[in-house]
C-alpha cells in the first residue's frame, strides 16, 4: 500500500515531519511505523496495520529504505511561478532575515528560507525578468512550499550555506563572530570563582550584543535616526559590506 516510493513523491511538509521523527525519543518500531504511516498516507494508529503480519511490516520498511538516504542535492532553479534570487543581490533586510532562519530553528522555518529564496517573476517592458519585491506575508507564502517536491529544494539549502559561510569569511574583520560560549572545564582550570563568574558575565553580555549586532548594524547605518531604518533595510547588502570595508581601509 505504499503510495511514496521515492524522494520524489515526497513533499518539503513530509519530509520536515520525517526530519522532525529523528529529534523523537520512539522507539525502532514505532519510528518505522510514524514513517510508513507517511509513505501510506495513513495514520500510524490506522486499522491497516494491525491487519498486517511482521513479515508484511518487514516488506514495508525494506520498501521504504530509500528514507535512509538524503533527497537530491540537484535543486531546480524554476519552480511554477518561482526563481531562485540571485543572493548577491539580496537587501540587507532580507540578508537579515536569511541569516535568522538559517541560524535559529532551521526545520521549523524550512519553508520561510524558501520563500525568501525563490520569488515570483514576471517580464518587464523592457522584455527583461524582474524580481517580486521583498514586501509580501512570508508567513503566508511560505504555505505555498509545503506541497513543493522536497528534490527540487533540498540541495539549495547546502548552496545557501555554503555562500553564508563564504560572507562570514569575506566579511569577517568587519563582523561579530564571538558567540560568547560558556568556558569548558579546561579553560576553568587556575582561575578563581570570582574570576570565572566575572568572565562568564562578559561572555553573557557578548552573547547579548551578538544577538542584536544586525539591528545594531541597521541603526548605526541610519544615523541613530529609526526613520531611515527601513531605506537601510532596502539597501543591497554586499554593496554595503563592500563599502564597510573600504571604510576600514582608509580609517
Amino acid at each position: 500500500m505504499i503510495v511514496k516510493k521515492s524522494w520524489n513523491d515526497i513533499s518539503v511538509e513530509e519530509w520536515l515531519d520525517l526530519e522532525k521523527l529523528k529529534e523523537s525519543e520512539l522507539s525502532f518500531w514505532t519510528y518505522q511505523l510514524e514513517r510508513l504511516s507517511i509513505l501510506c498516507e495513513v495514520d500510524s494508529d490506522d486499522d491497516y496495520f494491525d491487519d498486517l503480519d511482521i513479515d508484511d511490516i518487514n516488506g514495508l520498511i525494506k520498501q521504504a529504505s530509500f528514507l535512509d538516504t538524503p533527497p537530491s542535492k540537484n535543486y531546480k532553479i524554476d519552480i511554477d511561478n518561482y526563481r531562485l534570487i540571485n543572493l548577491n543581490k539580496i537587501t540587507i533586510g532580507e540578508w537579515i532575515d536569511l541569516d535568522t532562519y538559517l541560524t535559529k530553528d532551521f526545520l521549523k522555518n524550512y519553508t520561510k528560507i524558501l520563500s525568501i529564496l525563490y520569488r515570483k517573476i514576471k517580464v518587464n517592458e523592457w522584455d527583461y525578468i524582474e524580481y517580486e519585491p521583498y514586501n509580501y506575508d512570508i508567513n503566508v507564502r511560505s504555505l505555498d512550499f509545503e506541497w513543493i517536491k522536497i528534490n527540487d529544494v533540498y540541495g539549495v539549502i547546502e548552496y545557501v550555506m555554503s555562500w553564508r559561510r563564504s560572507v562570514l569569511d569575506n566579511y569577517k574583520s568587519i563582523l561579530l563572530d564571538d558567540d560568547g560560549e560558556d568556558l569548558d572545564e579546561e579553560e576553568k582550570e587556575g582561575l578563581s570563582e570570582a574570576d570565572i563568574k566575572e568572565i562568564e558575565a562578559d561572555l553573557k553580555k557578548e552573547k547579548a550584543k551578538k544577538d542584536f549586532s544586525w539591528l545594531k548594524f541597521v541603526w548605526d547605518l541610519s544615523g541613530e535616526d529609526m526613520t531611515k531604518m527601513k531605506d537601510v533595510l532596502k539597501t543591497s547588502f554586499i554593496m554595503t559590506m563592500n563599502t564597510q570595508m573600504m571604510l576600514n581601509v582608509y580609517k
